[in-house]
């Protein structure tokens, strides 16, 4: 994608009932220090900033320092098992948390980024920073929270009297508490496509895997952030899961004739672009390449992220550049590479999901 990292593509809707459209983000009046944090919060790897507005420390989010470490600790055990050369961080990684989206805005136009409902986390690579929009109390999430809570909360008061019409409501109260379901099931969706991925990219930076300046290769950067977009158990015993969500979005994009040639996703970094067409199949792509290479050929993999951090400079490699370094690794992207890395998928599980509208 382009040089500021990671800009996701998370225009998901997990049903009508439980997500209505997306509302527009409200924008409270531009502050003289927007970017100033209120507040920080130490883990064992990260310090995590309060910024922006108002406070923003997703709550929500299952545990979120938790969250943060153990991202940290499935990159770092991945990169060992591929015996990927390291180095210790000299400083703890930063985190940005916001909550004001008109600020988030500001900051994401700051490096280069164009502010949409789209875009919810991003790396500035200026202060080797994650930047984070609290979405669990921003937005369409809480608002509809809010909603069915207005709905839900006189159902119960009402079922509480005994009512005549008790099957009516018990049906009504049923359908409101899986709708909360829903919107449970959509934010997990989404710490694990905007957080995890978002903290993937700056570990692998961190660590000394990937370069810190620029994020070419595209496909390489967000296939190996992808690949922590999944479950992560609290200490890394195996290699991560599989990402059954890029997985089905391949396989759409595969029935649908609408996979992008190899040659472009490995060479063309504009690919991913949020505000593209092709985003959502450039991020299942790059994720399955990434994912054949750490489980079919990790040597040819260590070895093209060796020629990727000797790059004099990594933030400008042309696409000519990037498509023979890939061939010159990997070898000729051709009938046979397509064959191979159809075989691949082909072979990984097809566990059934539930839609996502992305």
């Amino acid at each position: 994608m382009s040089r500021t990292a990671c800009r996701l593509v998370c225009a998901v809707s997990v049903s009508a009932t439980a997500l209505a459209a997306a509302s527009t983000l409200a924008q409270p009046p531009a502050i003289s220090t927007p970017y100033a944090a209120s507040g920080y919060v130490s883990s064992a790897h990260f310090t995590i900033s309060r910024q922006g507005y108002a406070y923003g420390n997703f709550s929500g989010a299952g545990g979120f320092i938790d969250r943060l470490e153990r991202t940290y600790a499935h990159v770092s055990a991945l990169a060992a098992r591929l015996e990927l050369p390291t180095t210790q961080p000299a400083d703890k990684l930063a985190v940005s948390v916001m909550n004001d989206a008109f600020a988030f805005g500001e900051y994401a136009r700051g490096v280069g980024l164009t502010p949409s409902d789209r875009l919810l986390g991003f790396y500035d690579p200026r202060e080797s920073r994650v930047v984070l929009l609290d979405y669990t109390v921003v937005g369409v999430i809480p608002q509809r929270r809010s909603e069915l809570s207005r709905s839900v909360n006189p159902l119960r008061a009402a079922l509480a009297s005994a009512p005549a019409d008790r099957d009516v409501l018990e049906r009504r109260l049923r359908e409101g508490e899986q709708a909360f379901a829903l919107i449970d099931q959509f934010e997990e969706h989404l710490h694990r496509k905007v957080i995890q991925h978002e903290v993937a990219h700056s570990v692998w930076r961190a660590i000394g895997v990937l370069p810190k300046e620029g994020t070419r290769p595209a496909w390489l950067h967000e296939g190996l952030a992808a690949v922590f977009e999944v479950p992560l158990p609290a200490a890394p015993a195996d290699w991560p899961a599989v990402n059954e969500h890029r997985l089905r979005d391949y396989r759409a994009a595969a029935r649908g004739g609408s996979l992008l040639a190899w040659r472009e996703l490995v060479s063309e970094s504009s690919l991913f672009n949020p505000d593209a067409g092709s985003a959502e199949t450039a991020y299942a792509q790059a994720w399955l390449l990434a994912w054949f290479g750490v489980r079919e050929q990790p040597e040819r993999l260590r070895e093209y992220i060796r020629r990727v951090r000797m790059r004099s400079d990594p933030a400008h490699a042309p696409a000519q550049a990037e498509l023979r370094d890939f061939e010159a690794v990997f070898g000729p992207i051709d009938g046979a590479f397509d064959a191979r890395l159809r075989r691949f998928e082909q072979s990984l599980p097809a566990t059934p999901l539930p839609p996502s509208g992305r």
